[in-house]
Order: structure tokens, then sequence, then C-alpha cells
């Protein structure tokens, strides 16, 4: 019932199950989840239908956790306060991104940090093969010596 009451759920505790919206399910759900123990946990949108004071407590809850934990979701807020590594998927290749030296702070902003030196370095690469390409059509519109 704790658990109920500091994910916004108080009132229903005693409501059926099947009685309950989407959203309310997934909040019994995510309550029953947080009460067991786990080596690990995968959550996928765990703040959608959760209200701020909700959403801080879960904050702090995964904060504290020990065990292993796979986090699907958009809130940047979360990521940036749970976070120690990001694993970015992007066109099927994987970047862990973990706050060290000048990325020092959470996981999210290591990989802020690691995807926009990633860019950068792309897009000098992609500008270096333009030159090269200017050149040698300019060599080949000169014609071969």
């Amino acid at each position: 019932e704790a658990m109920l009451d500091r994910l916004g759920m108080a009132a229903l505790v005693d409501s059926r199950t099947d009685e309950l919206s989407g959203g309310q399910a997934k909040r019994v759900a995510l309550a029953r989840l947080l009460c067991g123990e786990y080596e690990a946990l995968i959550l996928d949108e765990p703040t959608n239908h959760l209200d701020l004071d909700a959403i801080k407590f879960l904050e702090e809850w995964l904060a504290a956790y020990r065990g292993g934990l796979v986090l699907v979701t958009h809130d940047r807020h979360v990521l940036d306060r749970v976070t120690t590594k990001v694993l970015e998927i992007d066109r099927g290749t994987a970047y862990l991104h973990m706050p060290v030296g000048k990325h020092a702070g959470s996981g999210y902003a290591a990989y802020l940090a690691g995807r926009a030196e990633r860019e950068e370095r792309a897009e000098a690469a992609e500008q270096v093969r333009k030159n090269l390409a200017v050149k040698e059509l300019a060599w080949l519109r000169r014609g071969a010596p």
C-alpha cells in the first residue's frame, strides 16, 4: 500500500484491477515491480501516467537501486538524474556513453557530448571527402598530363 501511495494510487487500494484505467493499471504494475527484489529491471516508459511527485519518487528509487537497469524513456530529466551509462543504438551500431573525464556527470550528459563529438567527426570526414571529390573532378577536367 505504501508503494501505491508513493505512486499516487492510495485512493484506489481497494479497487479491482479490471476496473482500473490503462494508466492506473500501469501504475499498479509499476508499484508491484518496485516492491520486488530483482537483480535487473527492464522499464519501458515508466514515467508515463505518473504525476510529478510520483516521478520524483521513481527517480529517487531508481537512483538508489543497485541492480541492473534497462530504461527506455523519452523523459530526459529522468535519464539525466538516474543513468550512469547510456547505450545508444544508431543505424545498427551501438555506442556506450559513460561519464568520464570531460564528460563527468550523468550518463545522459555523456551521451549528449559523445553523440555531438561523433557527429562533428562525421561532418569533418564528409567535408574532407567533398574537398577531395572537388579536387579530383578538377584534375579530370584538366585532363591527364
